[in-house]
């Protein structure tokens, strides 16, 4: 897997940081690990840290990845096995789309999500959510 994440219980949230080169195919096994997490300490608030995943998804991957996310979320909550959970996406661009389309994907499959370019911002919309 191309990824190293990294989980940690915090005071309102659950911060859950990725590392590593952009690539769709080890995508799957990063968020069975987020929702393992958000399971595991029943978080309805989670930080998910992408600063530090480097590369330029086009279109494609970036439906794949907000589809993919949505789908693993909603399986578990229909499983009951994680609570209603809020997401803050925080990276940077062109990881990042600047005009937001994996966010729209995923909110229009049911996933509560928004993507930041800063902590605060982030945080300060986890906390009213």
């Amino acid at each position: 897997m191309p990824y190293r994440t990294k989980a940690e219980k915090r005071n309102d949230h659950l911060y859950f940081g990725i590392e590593g080169d952009f690539e769709v195919g080890g995508l799957g096994a990063v968020l069975d690990e987020l929702i393992n997490e958000v399971a595991a300490v029943k978080a309805e608030r989670v930080l998910i840290d992408v600063r530090e995943v480097m590369g330029a998804p086009d279109i494609w991957e970036r439906f794949q990845f907000a589809t993919l996310f949505a789908t693993r979320y909603l399986a578990a909550r229909a499983k009951d096995s994680i609570p209603p959970s809020h997401f803050a996406l925080l990276g940077q661009e062109p990881l990042l789309d600047p005009k937001r389309f994996g966010e729209k994907v995923a909110q229009n499959r049911g996933l509560s999500v928004r993507v930041f370019l800063t902590e605060p911002e982030a945080l300060e919309w986890l906390r009213s959510a």
